[in-house]
């Protein structure tokens, strides 16, 4: 398992009008809309794991796609290795796990890629990106989470600190950036403390650039003029609790990487790199976030960040590449909207399942939670609901399905009677007379009016959820941006899957 055989290459489909499954006799899903991202929705129990999921899996494997997969829960990489055994994809599954026999440096790979020439800051943005992702601002306890005067201040420090570590040690680790944010000074007059002069890292790190800046070292002399003032005299000006919560913010990222399985995953040696799945690879990440927790959460969101910016920059190769996230509440971070923007030409196909949005506002947290969570989903262009008892999704799922013109009739009926008569009697003759009659109004009224196509309750009642008793088949709406159905003339149908 895990092997690419360079000299017989893995055979793949380019053309983005290839089929890759069917949603009824005349609607087909291709790679085009699998370029352009699909989300999926459903409740516990749902089937949408085991069916639409399921179908799309199998569907790109066997369209011979790379991929990365993410893993929340603890069985998922043994039934991706059952869906790459059915699709005669088992050898090129390369599963990276606590056992570490595939291992990926991060800060080395980003400082080759994303950060070479200079370009710290982009580093800066990976490592603050996943922080706020994995909830680090709010943990500070300092103000953090929506305070953008911290996010701010996090970049800076970040910033100010990669220039001085690689100068002195010829490189990045995320144990230095550790050892210097962790010793800087606390205060002013602790720049004079004798004893915390012996033991600080950063004390060491700067000194030694500010002697050969004397010396005429001009690089060092850079960083002297660049950084001097932010290290001496803006970061230990700062009032304790402001201080500790941007180091806090860093820091809570920084430190699971430091000891344990995850320092040995992620911060010793790289044996792949994401660029492999533009030959055919399918990583899998089976360090579920089930299990490990927030750790977990980082890490392959650190992977993953790194992965989409390998295919954004990998354009010159034609093998479509898949993101499978299932529970990608656990995963998501904020530059998921910036990707799916651009994932079509980078023929990156981004699948995420979640139960339903409240988990996107619940894992995003703060102020704009909503909106940014609303603005990833608005990003993927095929939207997959399952049946789902969470009232905000059908809500939403009624919504994007839209209204159409109902017809309603209305029939009222009136009746009446009259009566009346009169008589004379006299000695000759007996006259008499009267008069009567009925009378019935009947009036039909037509009236329009706009409802759901599909009213909330409807995700929630009448959607199979496959098993025995459905016969194994899942029920569900699947909606498309832009391009009607020719099954239904409309940009949304109900479609089935097999469990099976």
């Amino acid at each position: 398992m895990g092997k690419i055989n360079r000299t017989h290459p893995i055979p793949y489909h380019t053309a983005l009008d290839t089929k890759l499954l069917r949603f009824s006799s005349g609607d087909t899903f291709t790679i085009r809309d699998a370029c352009e991202g699909v989300q999926i929705f459903g409740g516990t129990g749902s089937g949408k794991s085991s069916g639409s999921g399921r179908a799309l899996a199998l569907a790109y494997l066997r369209a011979g796609f790379g991929g990365l997969v993410c893993c929340s829960k603890v069985n998922e990489a043994d039934v991706w290795r059952g869906l790459a055994k059915e699709a005669g994809r088992e050898n090129h599954l390369f599963v990276i796990d606590e056992k570490a026999a595939l291992r990926f440096n991060f800060m080395d790979y980003a400082q080759a890629t994303i950060a070479r020439d200079g370009f710290d800051r982009n580093l800066v943005d990976m490592l603050i990106t996943v922080s706020e992702s994995a909830g680090s601002n709010g943990d500070s306890g300092g103000g953090g989470g929506d305070n953008q005067f911290f996010k701010d201040a996090a970049i800076n420090m970040l910033s100010s600190a990669f220039a001085p570590i690689r100068e002195f040690e010829g490189g990045i680790q995320l144990a230095h950036v550790y050892q210097f944010i962790t010793s800087a000074p606390a205060s002013l007059t602790q720049l004079e403390d004798k004893h915390w002069q012996e033991r600080s890292y950063f004390y060491k790190v700067m000194t030694n650039i500010a002697v050969a800046a004397q010396h005429g070292n001009a690089v060092c002399a850079q960083i002297c003029e660049d950084y001097g003032d932010f290290w001496y005299s803006e970061f230990p000006s700062l009032g304790d609790r402001t201080r500790s919560s941007i180091v806090a913010t860093v820091g809570n990222t920084i430190k699971p990487f430091l000891t344990g399985a995850f320092r040995t995953l992620w911060c010793t040696r790289t044996d792949i790199v994401p660029e492999v799945c533009r030959e055919g690879a399918i990583i899998v990440l089976d360090i579920p976030v089930r299990k490990y927790g927030k750790m977990a959460a980082i890490a392959q969101q650190l992977f993953k960040l790194n992965w989409q910016i390998a295919m954004e920059n990998t354009q010159h190769s034609d093998r479509p590449c898949f993101l499978f996230a299932d529970e990608s509440q656990f995963v998501m971070n904020s530059f998921d909207a910036q990707h799916l923007s651009v994932a079509r030409s980078a023929l990156a196909c981004s699948v995420y399942i979640t139960q339903d949005k409240p988990s996107y506002y619940a894992a995003l947290g703060g102020r704009n939670a909503e909106a940014m969570a609303d603005s990833l989903i608005s990003k993927f262009q095929t939207r997959i609901f399952h049946a789902n008892s969470d009232p905000v999704t059908n809500d939403y799922a009624a919504n994007i399905c839209g209204k159409i013109t109902q017809y309603q009739q209305t029939r009222s009926q009136s009746r009446g009677q009259t009566s009346g008569g009169s008589g004379t009697v006299n000695d000759d003759a007996n006259n008499t007379s009267g008069q009567g009659g009925d009378s019935i109004q009947d009036s039909r009224t037509i009236s329009t009016y706009k409802d759901f196509v599909f009213q909330p309750d409807f995700f929630a009642d009448e959607l199979r959820t496959g098993a025995k008793g459905n016969g194994y088949k899942v029920d569900a709406i699947v909606v498309r941006n832009g391009r009607n159905f020719k099954a239904t003339g409309k940009h949304y149908l109900k479609a089935e899957f097999s469990q099976r």
